[in-house]
């Protein structure tokens, strides 16, 4: 998937892929983590820009396509809802769709920022 992406080669992704773990990343595109991905080696701000607008679609949509035969779902809501994204990003940590609602409906959600929401919630989960 991340060869697909215009301007990453093999190199490349194998630079990313070394840098974070493929659920890392997949949490740092669906969240818009260029800071994470351009930590790698090789990969610039505008790249790692380039790989979080080319790839948020298709892993959303995996994500979504391997949830729907299992327990726990990506939320669904309106593009840029902080809690949805929230939601989603703890799924792919692992937790469960109940997990992740539950922990993120008792926090103050318009006055957080998506990181604040995302690092309460793991907080709160690593304590339970």
């Amino acid at each position: 998937m991340l060869i697909s992406v215009s301007g990453i080669g093999p190199r490349a992704a194998m630079s990313i892929l070394s840098q974070l773990t493929p659920e890392k990343f997949a949490l740092a595109v669906t969240t818009g983590d260029t800071k994470a991905i351009s930590k790698a080696p090789g990969v610039g701000a505008k790249t790692a820009a380039r790989v979080v607008l080319e790839l948020k679609d298709k892993i959303a949509k995996d994500i979504t396509s391997a949830s729907s035969s299992a327990d726990y779902g990506v939320v669904t809501a309106d593009e840029g809802d902080k809690l949805s994204e929230a939601v989603n990003a703890l799924l792919v940590l692992g937790y469960t769709k109940a997990e992740a609602l539950s922990v993120t409906r008792a926090l103050d959600i318009p006055s957080m920022s998506l990181e604040d929401i995302i690092r309460e919630a793991l907080k709160k989960l690593m304590k339970a």
